[in-house]
């Protein structure tokens, strides 16, 4: 607690170690609530100043004492504002940082504000400032005595010799911090704002204007070329996303920028939607929220600043300074448009968005400006549905780890998912009466999709059409297993490989997305869905097979022993992968189905089994398929129909393992059991043809396909 008397400050016992609300005592009377609000203001610029310069140093306010104990004076002196150097203070022990008992040091700049309306008042600080702030052997070199009443501003300085303070009245405007506070400004109409009362009148910031997510744009979410994109937010079946939500509030207070990135159309829209709806809730915040896609067409001429002052009716230069006011979120989506342009230097960006990266560099270290970037990386930006000629884009500045959200962090959470799906139900699926369909639909929705928003809403597909063969080629890749993504952004940049430009892109489609350092389909729903559009243009068969084992010896004999031959899907004893099969396997089967009996690959989830068989045949058929290559994981498999594949054995009329060898292995054994379950296939030099052994004997058949 503060001493009950006033202390005497021309006796202060130095051995006694001044508490902070005793150093409060010792300055000077308590002012009122204006020249306070002033006081802060100050110390706001000159400390904005000091971290956007990088000066590093530290500015206090009147609750922080100096040991002005110089030419055998004692004094302890707590200016309203001062700075001090970053080599001075980090060259301080710790008695000079926690007490006054040690050597005496001094800040180079002090601030003093105060009504000198009287004489002896002005005297009085006026002695202060030559006397005490700039004696001999203090580091003062610049003081300001700010009057906000009386509009009156006089300045300090010491000469180069450090002999002579020279004082001068200035006019009441802005005050340069000259050579001593390098670059620095002090902007009085923030001042006068304050002390004119005009505060709650004329707000020091842009509110949210009535348009589109608090700017000037009018129009409404949906129009134009992004009609896919994002939710009404007044409809009563949409999922607020709460749990998501409160966890990306939290990012964004620890990280200050955060860049969101997945595949186009996987809910990020939505989710910056949600994001500015349940931010607003809170008055003490300015929300803006703006889509790039809202400046222009991707491939205009326009800039992010224009684009910026016509959405918001100021200026990308404005809109920062107000942030020093009011705490800003600011939620930008589909800021892959201004990403680094393919080949162009990282200093490079679209429709000069360097001024929106230069920003990212600095929010972090600006209190109030929260910055939460969302882009669509890919091959096709989510603007166009067409190939496009542009590959990865990257931001012009390395961005942390932990500044970043991926696919995993976007999707719903489970309840979120529920949530989701039963309102989805309710509105779309009231015929369907048994708790148990929509019960196995709800599993197999959330297994199929690993609950990603824009495949849970069955939008994700749209864009999986007109690839370009290097999409198809990487795509092809991909479903054998996923790839390391690292060698491709390593030649992405390097401009002296040899490699083709092919091979040097890195692409990504909506489909594929970055999974620990791996590109993958974003979902075992994308996996299948690509499969079956891959191959949906095969001449299809106009009579149906007779029977199980004719079906499967049509499908060997709809293999093209070329594709084997050529395919570059090996293992490193290059010997084939098992996808290989798969691939082939389903190609050629479309060929022996008519059109209006489907085959589908990896089936489990829809009759509740937590294992995948590779194929299944529909048309009341009920044929089940798992392929297996080289005798590997055999009684592993054999098992399995026993246990978690179980559930589809049970609707199965038939089902087998197939068991493909590779034609060095021929002469093997593999484990047989003689029922009709299980089914070995002999693979023969060159692919030329295979050889069927089952319960009834074996059976040579030629690769004969061709592709349609």
């Amino acid at each position: 607690m503060p001493p009950k008397k006033k202390i005497d400050l021309k006796n202060l016992d130095l051995t006694h170690i001044y508490i902070l609300e005793e150093i409060e005592y010792i300055n000077e009377p308590q002012s009122p609530i204006a020249i306070k609000a002033v006081v802060h203001e100050i110390s706001r610029q000159l400390g904005n100043w000091n971290i956007k310069t990088g000066q590093n140093g530290i500015v206090t306010t009147s609750q922080r004492g100096y040991n002005f104990s110089v030419s055998d004076q004692k004094k302890i002196r707590a200016p309203h504002i001062a700075f001090i150097p970053e080599n001075i203070y980090n060259s301080l022990n710790k008695a000079q940082l926690l007490t006054f008992l040690s050597q005496p040091f001094t800040p180079i700049f002090v601030a003093e504000v105060v009504n000198v309306s009287k004489e002896a008042i002005f005297n009085e600080v006026n002695n202060r400032f030559k006397n005490d702030y700039f004696a001999t052997g203090t580091s003062v070199k610049l003081g300001w005595l700010i009057d906000p009443r009386n509009h009156i501003i006089w300045t300090y300085e010491k000469d180069d010799d450090d002999e002579n303070v020279t004082c001068q009245k200035r006019k009441w405007e802005d005050l340069d911090g000259g050579n001593i506070l390098l670059d620095f400004t002090l902007d009085i109409k923030f001042v006068e704002k304050i002390i004119s009362h005009k505060r709650n009148h004329n707000l020091l910031y842009t509110p949210r204007q009535r348009g589109i997510g608090g700017t000037m744009f009018l129009t409404t979410e949906g129009d134009g070329a992004n009609s896919y994109e994002g939710i009404d937010l007044s409809s009563p079946d949409i999922c607020k996303r709460e749990q998501t939500i409160h966890k990306l509030v939290k990012k964004i207070e620890k990280t200050r920028f955060l860049l969101i990135r997945s595949p186009p159309m996987f809910g990020k829209t939505s989710l910056a939607q949600l994001l500015d709806q349940h931010l607003v809730k809170d008055s003490s915040i300015r929300v803006i929220r703006i889509s790039i896609l809202w400046m222009g067409n991707p491939s205009g001429s326009w800039t992010f600043e224009s684009g910026f002052q016509r959405l918001m009716g100021i200026t990308w230069e404005k809109f920062q300074e107000e942030c020093d006011y009011i705490k800003t979120i600011f939620i930008v989506d589909e800021v892959q448009m201004l990403y680094v342009p393919q080949g162009e230097p990282k200093t490079a960006s679209r429709h000069n968005g360097n001024v929106f990266w230069e920003t990212i560099k600095r929010c972090q270290q600006i209190g109030n400006l929260h910055i939460v970037a969302f882009a669509a990386y890919g091959y096709k930006g989510a603007w166009n549905l067409t190939s496009a000629t542009h590959t990865m884009d990257v931001s012009p500045f390395a961005i942390p780890s932990e500044n970043t959200w991926g696919i995993e962090n976007v999707r719903f959470t489970k309840d979120e998912y529920e949530d989701y799906f039963l309102r989805f139900c309710r509105k779309y699926l009231k015929k369907i009466e048994d708790e148990n369909d929509i019960r196995y639909l709800q599993e197999y929705v959330h297994n199929t999709t690993a609950r990603h928003p824009g495949l849970v809403g069955f939008r994700g597909y749209l864009l999986m059409y007109n690839f370009t063969p290097e999409e198809i080629e990487l795509c092809d890749r991909v479903f054998q297993g996923p790839i390391d993504i690292r060698p491709y952004t390593s030649q992405l940049y390097n401009t002296s490989s040899n490699t083709s430009e092919d091979k040097k892109r890195l692409v990504m489609t909506n489909i594929l997305s970055e999974q620990d350092g791996k590109l993958d389909f974003a979902s075992p729903y994308l996996r299948t869905l690509y499969l079956q559009r891959r191959w949906e243009s095969t001449t299809r068969s106009t009579n149906p097979p007779k029977d199980f084992k004719s079906f499967l010896h049509g499908i060997f004999t709809n293999m093209n022993a070329e594709a084997i031959q050529n395919s570059y899907c090996i293992s490193t004893d290059y010997q084939l992968l098992e996808h290989t099969w798969q691939m082939e396997f389903y190609r050629a089967a479309t060929q022996v189905l008519p059109v209006d009996i489907f085959i589908s690959p990896d089936v489990g989830t829809y009759w509740g089994s937590s294992g995948y068989v590779d194929f299944f045949v529909d048309d009341n058929r009920s044929w089940t398929i798992k392929l297996l290559w080289n005798s590997e994981n055999t009684s592993n498999h054999k098992s399995c129909f026993n246990d978690i594949y179980k559930p589809i054995k049970d609707v199965s009329k038939e089902w087998a393992i197939i068991n493909i060898q590779h034609p060095d292995l021929s002469n093997d054994n593999p484990e047989y059991s003689a029922n009709s379950h299980w089914i070995n296939i002999y693979c023969q030099k060159n692919w030329k043809s295979v050889i069927i052994e089952d319960e009834d004997g074996r059976v040579e058949v030629k690769l004969m396909g061709e592709y349609s």
